[in-house]
């Protein structure tokens, strides 16, 4: 039984190349959107200060920020985009 156990967790850790790559290209992905959600949040002046937090968190286990994320490549918010303020969005619903 112990033996069977083994083989068990043998094959557990035993990763195909493609799982590998397939998890690297996973992994690259988060951090990419984990970058640009830290962008947004300062371009949108968000004050929720626990996402900041948890955003940073995440980030710091995928092996931080993404380098060369460029915003003409990938443009995450319009330069005059200015956020609406709640009671604008309260008046839009009614």
């Amino acid at each position: 039984m112990e033996k069977a156990n083994e083989e068990v967790a043998k094959d557990q850790r035993d990763e195909t190349d493609e799982e590998q790559e397939e998890n690297g290209a996973l992994k690259e992905a988060a951090r990419s959107y984990l970058t640009r959600a830290k962008k947004l949040y300062g371009k949108l002046c968000c004050d929720d200060g626990p996402m900041l937090e948890h955003i940073e968190l995440l980030l710091g286990e995928l092996g931080g920020e993404m380098e060369g994320e460029d915003e003409e490549a990938n443009p995450a918010v319009d330069e005059d985009f200015e956020p609406s303020s709640d009671e604008e969005e309260d008046s839009m619903e009614h």
